[in-house]
């Protein structure tokens, strides 16, 4: 039948069809629909005589037709035809013979054809109105016509025939706006167009006139026009009607969510937010059913009156204590669940004091038996955790709960809650031995896309375990390579998930595990030309991951790897694009079912492999330093190429900033530190990185969503100061500078919640600091603007500009001590002390503890305040927030500064000992961990054998960590040394150590064997000394 749609001859077979078989509706509704597929396929070829032949069957048949869905076909088709204005003539011609009929179903054609003529284009060259009516006076009579047609149908007492009219009034309104004789009837015609609300209760009605108001809405042609508050009146009350179907809730609910959308000051002033409220809660109930499968919790039927109206701090105060109140019932529980959903987004500040509340509604909202409450929750949930990750105190239990709710409604969006409770807390080891087995069942059953949540939740419990999964490792890899070497299609979609899945995995396993990873690696190097791209793609991240974590491992794959890794880094996809758009253009002309981003479909994968294959490229030289002077070159000639890569996610411009970083250090590293003993090519480069850098960074903005990319762009300018000098960027350092200082002057404008904004401005705030220290005593000078800037910070409300402000202030004594005057020291002091008291804020300790190293006779002043404000702080209740965590670890590490560095003759072991013993080790930030356990070492020999159990606690749980995590404590090796011989030491005066390291580990029989192998190898090495 398609080919036949393709001849120019099928229309009047068509109508030949329709004519012989009228008594049959389905055979005419169908011959309808082929009237307008075959019109799409061959108007454009067809002569115009055929084409007045066509549009003549067309009028003909429509006259004839009796039923009005079957006419709104025909009448598509003719709507189809008017592509040009070469048919206006003769359309405009039968819809003023079709009005002036006299019949209501010719005036409703009529109607319904109108408002072809609202988009009429007079300097169309086909347009031919005036060579078929002589007497056209062109738009003025077009729009005096519609007028005409919209008083007569807004008259009829014929229902029908007032919704075309409705229809003719909503869709000719671009043009009728513009005609002031409109203006003066508008009114009238608005008062009968609501008046169609009152004359039935038909359901179908209701359904076709509510949808032409939302149409209205979306245009907005006649925003300046509407009077909303009858309109939301009538849609108000019809959710008071018995009986109405959960369609035609939901369609008032849209229109209702229009008028809030469009007019929300207006609809909050005239006083009826609170019957919406209501009249939101009484339509959640009657819809709620708790094991409804449609999940009704998705449909947003009310939701997004509240995104559009809760906006304020007075508003959202009283949604609160209306949401306060309904909590008590399991369905007031789910309305508040999808309340909060929309409205945490708008005002999070607003929110800040009530997370405690939040997160019990959403905990207990987690463990009901409603499939429909729980998913309800767990939606919110990731809302939740995105929001306020830093501020909550979520502890296992929280993760525990929704592990309980994956078992018992085993859906995609519950295990994502539990991957966002996993990524957030970074500890999976308490439930691991629960969820592992659990998600490995899962990964091996079930629906495509709850395997696919489950390998993603699988990857975040393995990161967050820093013991368990070095025992369950093989068999997730034996799993995983079962997998990916299955020929069954159906697994297709997960392979990606699952190279990601072990990726990841990778990276916190210890070095035991290399040969299996080699044999990961090698599957991943012989996929890298699979045809499916994404599966490839997902092997190339892979490969990346590996490299850094386990790099020993990686090695014998290097040289085979390399000829594919520059053939896809020196791949240009413009060119690729160039060379397949004559090809897509004739496409998109003649094929109707091309969509006009399959070219980006089409060269995403490639662009995503090329950028990959760069940035790997650069790391495998940057971690072989010999590769160096092979690379460098090639390198910096496929950054040229990828920074001109246009695709949407900007994949070849981050690649070529990751690049740049990579290879700014491999190239100190190849001339063995020294930038002196470079080649001519590498001391050449530098500058080049600075200038690639700029012509990325130059046309971006923030507000376009490529905060990705200025992150990327300003993480590798940090690096090339790091590895080279400030200098090393040469007249890029300054434009570089002001648009960093640009972003620092708005930053109190920008959402204080969005993580791309948060990452962008960190990677701006690391360049500068690393510009800090390069410089030293010229920092000032060439930090002078952001020194005034983040002055001004220091009085700032926003409690992040404040955190800005004692961070640069905290970097600024590291690297120019010697040149800030005493006023100005005096000022950072009573800020960094007075923010410290109040906030806890974690920079605010760093600036108390770099004045203590740089400028000891200025912080001697203050040592007593700062004491007892880091006791203050160590003495709070415990929290399992990051901002708790943060806050303990820079007091205890300030205390440590400033004992060690100002009062250590002064200082009085005391009853405060146990607080900073239990304050031990350090949780989250290690950056000072060298040095506190240096003061814990020193704070054992002051303490003459006082609190040794608490000495014990801190030596035990710091040695339950495995090789691989101890390693990145920053604890150095001697001081390891050091810090275990006082550990055998301590275990030797202590009668029942066994009992006590069994409470301190909580008889954890993985992390009591950890312990006993440093115990062993501590032995071991003191024998021979023996």
């Amino acid at each position: 039948m398609s080919n036949l749609l393709c001849l120019p001859a099928i229309f009047p077979s068509l109508l030949n069809i329709y004519i012989s078989e009228f008594s049959d509706q389905n055979v005419r509704q169908h011959i309808a629909v082929f009237f307008s597929q075959s019109i799409k396929k061959i108007w454009h070829i067809i002569d115009f005589q055929t084409r007045i032949s066509v549009f003549n069957i067309l009028t003909d048949i429509l006259i004839k037709e009796p039923i009005w869905q079957i006419r709104n076909l025909l009448i598509y088709s003719v709507q189809l035809i008017m592509t040009t204005g070469e048919l206006y003539g003769p359309l405009f011609e039968f819809i003023t013979k079709s009005a002036e009929n006299g019949s209501d179903d010719y005036l409703i054609i009529a109607l319904t054809l109108a408002p072809v003529f609202s988009n009429i284009n007079r300097n169309d060259p086909s347009n031919n109105m005036n060579i078929n009516n002589p007497n056209f006076e062109g738009n003025e009579q077009i729009l005096s016509f519609l007028i005409s047609l919209l008083e007569r149908g807004f008259s009829s007492g014929n229902i029908e025939v007032k919704i075309n009219a409705l229809h003719l009034l909503m869709y000719a309104s671009s043009k009728l706006v513009t005609f002031p004789p409109f203006h003066e009837r508008f009114p009238h015609f608005w008062e009968v167009s609501l008046s169609l609300f009152d004359i039935s209760l038909d359901e179908l009605i209701l359904h076709r006139v509510s949808n032409y108001f939302i149409f209205a809405f979306k245009q907005s042609a006649y925003s300046e026009m509407i009077h909303p508050i009858s309109l939301l009146e009538k849609s108000v009350s019809f959710l008071s009607v018995q009986n109405l179907s959960p369609q035609i809730i939901f369609c008032i609910f849209y229109l209702i969510e229009n008028i809030c959308n469009t007019y929300p000051q207006f609809v909050l002033q005239c006083g009826v937010f609170p019957q919406l409220v209501q009249m939101s809660l009484t339509a959640s109930s009657a819809l709620y059913h708790p094991e409804d499968s449609i999940l009704i919790s998705e449909a947003n039927f009310f939701e997004n009156i509240f995104s559009s109206l809760c906006k304020t701090p007075d508003v959202l105060a009283a949604v609160w204590q209306i949401l306060v109140q309904v909590t008590t019932t399991e369905h007031g529980r789910f309305f508040a669940c999808c309340v909060l959903y929309v409205i945490l987004p708008n005002f999070p500040s607003f929110f800040i004091d009530k997370l405690n509340d939040i997160s019990e509604l959403l905990c207990n909202s987690l463990s009901e038996n409603s499939r429909l409450l729980v998913d309800a929750a767990a939606r919110t949930t990731t809302c939740f955790i995105g929001l306020y990750g830093r501020e909550i105190d979520f502890s296992t239990e929280i993760i525990k709960v929704v592990l309980e709710a994956c078992k018992k409604f085993l859906t995609s969006d519950l295990l994502l809650v539990f991957t966002s409770l996993l990524d957030l807390t970074k500890d999976s080891e308490d439930i691991f031995d629960q969820s592992f087995p659990f998600l490995l069942s899962i990964i091996t059953t079930g629906p495509i896309d709850v395997r696919s949540a489950a390998l993603s939740a699988m990857a975040s419990l393995s990161c967050g375990s820093t013991i368990k999964i070095n025992y369950h490792f093989l068999a997730l890899f034996n799993l995983i390579i079962e997998l990916l070497q299955c020929q069954n299609e159906f697994f297709n979609q997960l392979r990606p998930l699952a190279v990601e899945c072990l990726s990841r995995a990778t990276t916190v396993v210890d070095e035991t595990f290399d040969p299996s990873i080699l044999s990961f690696c090698e599957c991943c190097v012989n996929n890298l030309k699979n045809p499916d791209l994404d599966f490839s793609l997902s092997c190339f991240n892979a490969l990346e991951l590996i490299l850094q974590h386990h790099p020993k491992a990686f090695q014998p794959l290097i040289e085979p790897l390399l000829p594919i890794l520059c053939e896809f880094s020196a791949f240009d996809s413009n060119k690729q694009f160039k060379s397949s758009t004559v090809d897509s253009i004739d496409r998109m002309i003649n094929d109707e079912n091309f969509v006009d981003d399959e070219i980006d479909d089409f060269n995403s994968p490639q662009v995503a492999i090329s950028a990959i294959s760069l940035r790997v490229l650069s790391f495998i030289t940057k971690i072989n330093p010999e590769l160096c002077h092979r690379f460098e070159y090639h390198i910096i000639q496929c950054c040229e190429i990828q920074k001109d890569i246009e695709d949407s996610l900007n994949l070849g411009k981050i690649a070529t900033c990751v690049a740049i970083g990579n290879l700014a250090e491999a190239i100190i590293h190849a001339n063995n530190g020294a930038p002196s003993l470079s080649t001519s090519i590498s001391t050449s480069i530098p500058p080049k990185m600075g200038h690639i850098l700029l012509s990325i960074l130059s046309p971006l903005d923030e507000n376009n969503h490529e905060t990705s990319l200025i992150m990327a762009c300003f993480t590798a300018a940090m690096k090339v100061v790091e590895w080279h000098d400030y200098e090393a960027l040469s007249n890029c350092l300054k434009p570089l500078l002001d648009t960093a200082l640009e972003t620092f002057v708005r930053l109190g404008e920008m959402p204080s919640y969005d993580a791309g904004i948060l990452d962008m401005v960190e990677a701006m705030y690391g360049f500068i600091n690393m510009v800090a220290l390069s410089a030293e005593d010229r920092a000032p000078q060439l930090l002078s603007g952001f020194i005034t800037l983040f002055t001004n910070f220091t009085t700032h409300p926003d409690l992040r500009l404040r955190s800005y402000s004692a961070r640069f202030f905290a970097d600024l004594l590291s690297s120019s001590s010697e040149n800030i005057d005493s006023q100005f020291l005096s000022n950072i002091m009573s800020f960094a002390a007075n923010f410290a008291d109040q906030e806890g804020d974690q920079f605010a300790f760093t600036c108390l503890r770099n004045l203590a190293i740089n400028v000891p006779e200025a912080a001697r002043q203050i040592s007593s305040d700062v004491y007892r404000i880091c006791m203050n702080k160590l003495a709070l209740p415990f929290s399992n927030s990051v901002k708790a965590f943060l806050m303990r670890d820079s007091a205890i590490s300030t205390i440590a500064s400033y004992v060690m560095n100002i009062i250590q003759a002064e200082f009085i072991i005391d009853e405060n000992l146990p607080i900073i013993l239990n304050a031990l080790p350090l949780v989250l930030d290690y950056t000072e961990n060298d040095n506190v356990m240096t003061f814990f070492l020193w704070l054992f020999n002051k303490s003459q054998g006082q609190n040794i159990e608490l000495f014990l606690r801190v030596l035990v749980v710091l040695f339950s960590n495995p090789p691989v995590i101890l390693s990145k404590l920053q604890i150095s090796d001697q001081l390891k040394g050091s810090l275990l011989n006082l550990l055998v030491s301590i275990i030797s005066q202590i009668s029942n150590p066994n009992e006590i390291i069994g409470q301190i580990l909580e008889n954890d029989e993985q992390k009591g064997n950890i312990l006993q192998e440093y115990l062993n190898a501590f032995k071991k090495q003191q024998e021979p000394n023996e």
